[in-house]
């Protein structure tokens, strides 16, 4: 195996965070090393090494975790750790001491990867894969407890409370790219914000609306081709904890920014995910419809929208909740 290192990139005619994603896709094994140290910082608010960790989960890539033992870590350091040694959805770590013990473990950790076994060179192996389509979309639904106009209808016609929304879109946990436009519709009880990020071979289309009832609509949808052994894509729990946790977060920053005082501080919301094409999630091969919402083909998390403090929403554990449900509800049903 060849080690991939940002380091050794010559000039590139890309940004730092493509070239550091790219990086992550071509990489066999992605290692992933966490001590006291967080590093930069990105405009979205989180590490490069956080944004390497999601981008290589999304993609479903083998990794290796090394924890190096720390009295204390910078925040990003932190959150990385936690959310690597998460005990169901996490990987089993090595906790290392010292330089030698870390170089120790990573050459027995990867002469096991290396052994005849596994000879097969990973990317050999994908190009005799077929490239299978997939298409799955996450959607959430959020509406204030208090029911009453939330929400100016003049105010939604604004067009700087529109800028107002793109600058929460853009920020952590960056439901919206900045390498892509961002399109709005504003009309007088609702405003509506889209855009389609085709980056890296899939296209992810992004949606955020707001009405003036509270209703606060927000969704994403992958659409691409996945290299497979099987003639289907598979799918994970993890890939949809992931867009749930940036759904719930992006809920919570919009409420933050239009209702400061928390006149509205408990939202009844409502997830729902939909597999468009052939899919596998976990064991089971399921056959998807093919429009967003269309009756029976939708997968919704609760039986009635679930009551959730805004506090709450930026919580992981509501995350894993939804995708936990989702994931089960669609691999135990006849979807």
């Amino acid at each position: 195996m060849i080690p991939l290192l940002s380091e050794n990139l010559e000039g590139q005619a890309q940004s730092s965070h493509n070239a550091c994603l790219d990086l992550v896709e071509s990489a066999d094994v992605v290692i992933v090393i966490i001590g006291e140290k967080q590093g930069y910082v990105t405009p979205a608010g989180l590490t490069v090494v956080e944004e390497e960790i999601g981008h290589a989960k999304k993609l479903n890539k083998r990794m290796l975790y090394f924890q190096v033992e720390a009295t204390q870590r910078e925040p990003g350091a932190q959150r990385a750790d936690e959310f690597l040694s998460h005990y169901v959805n996490g990987l089993f770590r090595k906790t290392v001491e010292s330089p030698d013990q870390l170089s120790d473990y990573l050459s027995e950790s990867l002469s096991k990867l290396s052994s005849p076994s596994n000879s097969m060179h990973i990317p050999e192996l994908l190009k005799r894969l077929p490239e299978v389509p997939y298409s799955w979309q996450l959607f959430m639904d959020a509406k204030p407890e208090r029911d009453e106009l939330a929400v100016d209808p003049l105010q939604l016609l604004n067009p700087e409370f529109s800028k107002q929304f793109k600058t929460i879109l853009h920020a952590d946990p960056e439901l919206f790219s900045y390498d892509y436009g961002v399109n709005v519709s504003s009309k007088a009880n609702r405003i509506e914000l889209t855009q389609h990020d085709q980056n890296r071979g899939s296209t992810l289309y992004s949606s955020f609306s707001l009405e003036s009832s509270g209703l606060t609509t927000l969704s994403t949808k992958m659409i691409g081709h996945q290299k497979s052994e099987h003639s289907f894509p598979e799918f994970t729990s993890d890939q949809f904890e992931f867009y749930a946790s940036k759904l719930l977060k992006t809920l919570a920053h919009v409420w933050q920014s239009i209702d400061i005082h928390e006149r509205y501080d408990r939202f009844y919301v409502e997830a729902g995910l939909q597999i468009g094409t052939l899919g596998v999630i976990g064991e089971k091969q399921i056959h998807g419809g093919t429009a967003f919402g269309n009756g029976d083909d939708l997968v919704r998390a609760f039986e009635t929208p679930r009551l959730i403090s805004r506090s709450n929403l930026l919580e992981l554990s509501e995350a894993q909740r939804i995708s936990t449900i989702l994931f089960h509800k669609v691999t135990e049903s006849d979807y």
